[in-house]
C-alpha cells in the first residue's frame, strides 16, 4: 500500500487515486463544558450574561484507539432523531447536547450556550464538532450508556482543569477545544 501522497488508500477509506480528495464522512458531533456551581458561589459577570464557572462535570473513558483511560468532556453524535439533513445542517443541536450530557453523567442543564463550531480533522474527514456551554447543570437524569461505554462522572475545579490544558494532562482534543474556546471569549 503506497502513501498517500502516491494516490493510494488510506487506511481502507480514503481514496485520492486521481489527485482528488474523496472524503471520509465523518460525524456530526457535539462536546459540552457542563459547569456545575454551587448557587451561592455564583459570580455574575457584567449585567448578569454570564456566570462564571467555578466546577466542571468531566469524564473519564477507556479509549481503545489511544489504549487509556482518558478525561474529557460529555460529548456524542448527532443522531437521526435530532434532525436536520445528512450533514447535519438544520439539527436540533442544544438537543443533542442535551440528551449526551444527560446519557453521559447523569446531569441536567438549565441553558446551553453555542460556544463555536469546527472541523476537526478537515484534511482527512469531514467531521464537524459543535461546542456548547451547559449552565447551571444538576445531577437529576439518569445516565444512558452506549453498551460499549465504561464512563466515571466528576466534577473538577474549573481552574483544574484549564492547568490540565497547558501541562498535557488533558489530551482530549474536543475537550481542549472547548476549555480554550470558553477561556478566551468567555472568561
Amino acid at each position: 500500500m503506497g502513501t498517500a501522497s502516491e494516490g493510494a488508500v488510506v487506511d481502507g477509506s480514503l481514496s485520492v487515486d486521481d489527485g482528488a480528495s474523496a472524503g471520509d464522512e465523518g460525524p456530526r458531533v457535539v462536546a459540552i463544558v457542563p459547569a456545575y456551581n454551587e448557587a451561592d458561589t455564583v459570580a455574575e459577570v457584567i449585567a448578569g450574561a454570564q456566570a462564571y464557572v467555578d466546577d466542571v462535570v468531566v469524564i473519564d473513558e477507556w479509549r481503545q484507539a489511544v489504549g487509556r483511560v482518558n478525561r474529557g468532556l460529555p460529548a456524542g453524535t448527532v443522531e437521526p432523531e435530532d434532525g436536520g439533513d445528512s450533514d447535519g445542517d438544520d439539527a436540533d443541536l442544544e438537543g443533542a447536547a442535551a440528551r449526551e450530557l444527560a446519557e453521559e453523567t447523569g446531569y441536567e442543564a438549565e441553558s446551553f450556550e453555542r460556544l463555536t463550531t469546527i472541523e476537526p480533522t478537515n484534511g482527512m474527514a469531514n467531521a464537524v464538532h459543535h461546542h456548547f456551554l451547559a449552565t447551571g447543570c444538576e445531577p437529576t437524569a439518569d445516565r444512558d450508556l452506549d453498551h460499549n461505554e465504561s464512563i466515571a462522572v466528576k466534577t473538577v475545579p474549573y481552574d483544574d482543569l484549564l492547568a490540565a490544558v497547558v501541562d498535557e494532562g488533558l489530551r482530549d482534543g474536543r475537550a481542549v477545544t472547548a476549555v480554550l474556546w470558553y477561556e478566551l471569549t468567555r472568561r
